[in-house]
């Protein structure tokens, strides 16, 4: 199995307290309808509690967009922070992947097998063209019970 392409960032100043004790945050689009069905399947099958998500639009969210010397604006822009360290594209994916309870996990490993740079690649279609295929929608509209609970501003 490849490792995952990841690299430290300052986080001096920055309150992250709901990311303590190996807590991850995954920062993505609030919205957009992929990123929407990504936080509530994260909400649904983290089984250990330990992700937590933050919107790009968010203030936290822009802070931690701007220290990993990534754009709000980027159709790709997604990452996951845990411990120091940021995560993007398809390795964000695969990290949180394998957190995940049930075939999420497998999944995840699998996706191991094959080049990151291809992986990245598959990411980068899909992220561009994720509001044309699927639309818009407000991830922090109505969110459930287990996703309100997740969810860092």
């Amino acid at each position: 199995m490849q490792s995952l392409r990841h690299r430290l960032i300052n986080l001096d100043g920055l309150d992250l307290s709901s990311i303590e004790g190996g807590r991850c945050l995954a920062v993505m689009d609030g919205a957009c309808a992929v990123c929407s069905w990504g936080a509530r399947t994260l909400s649904q099958h983290d089984g250990d509690d330990c992700i937590r998500i933050a919107t790009i639009q968010s203030p936290l969210g822009i802070a931690l967009l701007e220290r990993a010397g990534l754009s709000a604006e980027d159709p790709q822009t997604w990452m996951v922070l845990h411990q120091g360290h940021v995560y993007t594209h398809a390795s964000a994916m695969i990290f949180l992947g394998q957190r995940l309870a049930g075939g999420w996990a497998i999944l995840a490993r699998c996706a191991q097998l094959f080049p990151l740079r291809v992986l990245d690649y598959v990411y980068g279609v899909l992220a561009r063209n994720r509001v044309r295929w699927f639309g818009r929608a407000d991830m922090c509209a109505l969110p459930d019970a287990r996703l309100k609970a997740r969810l860092v501003t």
